[in-house]
C-alpha cells in the first residue's frame, strides 16, 4: 500500500523493517516519501499492523474499539514506555485495509463526501500522526499541526482532491 503513492519505492526486510528498495514511481509523492524517510530514520520505533480492532486507552480508561467504526479504517496511537522492551516507547498504526466511504472532501471550497482508499488512510496515519508523533518524541516536544494539513500535501502531489481541514484531528492525537 506504502508504494503506491511514494515517489521512492520501499520493502520490508527480513526482520519486518521498511527500507528503501529500487525503482521509482513517477506519479508519487516526494513529501510522502520524506515523512516515510524521516520514519525510518527516527529513534522511536514505528510499528504497523493490519487489524480490525485496537486498544485504546482514554480517560484512564482501556478498551477495544472497532478501526472502521471508530477511526475511519486508521488510527495511531502512542506506545507507552517499556512496552515490549522498547525503551522510549513508540508509535503503533493500525489500519483495517478497508476503504472509508464517509471522508470528506474539499472540492471547489465546497465539502463532499469522497472514499478514502486503504493507501490514502495509511498514508495519512504515517505522514498525518506516526511521523509527527516519532520525531517529537525524538527531539522532546509535541506534536501539534493538523493531521489532514500534512495529507493534502501528498494528495496535491498525486493529483488526488484534498480533504476537509479539521481542527480536531491534530498530529499528536488520536481523535479522527
Amino acid at each position: 500500500m506504502i508504494n503506491k503513492l511514494s515517489s521512492t519505492q520501499y520493502k520490508f526486510d527480513d526482520s519486518g523493517h521498511l527500507v528503501k528498495a529500487d525503482g521509482k514511481n513517477s506519479g508519487g509523492s516526494t513529501y510522502y516519501s520524506q515523512k516515510l524517510d524521516a520514519g525510518i530514520s527516527s529513534k522511536t520505533t514505528i510499528m504497523i499492523a493490519r487489524n480490525q480492532t485496537v486498544g485504546i486507552k482514554r480517560d484512564g480508561r482501556s478498551r477495544v474499539e472497532d478501526v472502521d467504526k471508530k477511526h475511519g479504517g486508521g488510527v495511531t496511537v502512542p506506545i507507552p514506555t517499556g512496552y515490549q522492551g522498547m525503551p522510549g516507547g513508540g508509535v503503533f498504526v493500525v489500519v483495517t485495509g478497508n476503504p472509508n466511504y464517509n471522508a470528506v472532501g474539499d472540492i471547489g471550497g465546497k465539502p463532499q463526501q469522497m472514499t478514502a482508499e486503504p493507501e490514502q488512510i495509511l498514508m495519512h496515519e504515517i505522514v498525518g500522526h506516526a511521523v509527527p508523533m516519532a520525531t517529537a518524541r525524538d527531539n522532546g516536544t509535541t506534536a501539534t499541526g493538523r493531521a489532514v494539513d500534512d495529507e493534502n500535501i501528498v494528495r496535491g502531489q498525486v493529483g488526488l482532491p484534498a480533504r476537509k481541514a479539521d481542527d480536531g484531528d491534530l498530529e499528536g492525537g488520536t481523535n479522527h
